[in-house]
């Protein structure tokens, strides 16, 4: 596992930056958690870091005096390339996870199932229509064996609804 995912995985955990000289224990795949007792830095850098050296922790600065002068900050500046990388890879991974979320969504809404249409059916049950029950029994009937398309079932329900509505208003301009 690369330095940056490991760093990235603490900054998830305990929402803390850090660096450090040296390679984690091999085996180490995931950053050990919290623990219930209060920790010492060189107790939780042992339990989660493992044998490393050279350990900085980043932390903002919240008490700079107005008269310190940029240079007396720019001498402390951090390592930039390792914050760089480790934000790369936090939104690397980000992307990847909208990515999925995103095909997860498109498959899921990309055909509607029969079943689901009984089950909406089903929770409508009693608010329905007898002329809508029959019309989606029938509907069901024929297409029991397939996965219809989203649009194709709204293309459907609408074609079915405008029918409905304007037989309804031809009735309504009879009866006047």
């Amino acid at each position: 596992m690369s330095k940056e995912r490991y760093c990235a995985r603490i900054f998830n955990t305990y929402g803390i930056l850090v660096d450090y000289e040296g390679d984690i224990h091999k085996n180490r795949q995931n950053v050990e958690g919290p623990i219930d007792e209060p920790e010492t830095f060189a107790r939780w850098k042992n339990r989660v870091l493992g044998d490393v050296t050279d350990v900085v922790v980043y932390v903002p600065n919240e008490d700079i005096a107005g008269n310190t002068l940029i240079s007396t900050i720019k001498e402390r500046k951090i390592n930039s390339n390792h914050i760089k990388k480790i934000f790369n890879y936090l939104n690397r991974e980000k992307r990847k996870s909208v990515l999925i979320a995103i095909e997860e969504t498109s498959n899921k809404y990309e055909n509607f199932s029969i079943d689901a249409l009984e089950t909406v059916l089903s929770d409508l049950n009693e608010e329905l229509q007898s002329s809508v029950n029959e019309y989606f029994e029938s509907y069901i009937e024929k297409n029991i064996n397939t996965s219809k398309g989203t649009e194709e079932l709204v293309r459907d329900l609408v074609i079915v609804y405008n029918k409905a509505a304007s037989d309804f208003r031809r009735l309504a301009d009879l009866n006047g």
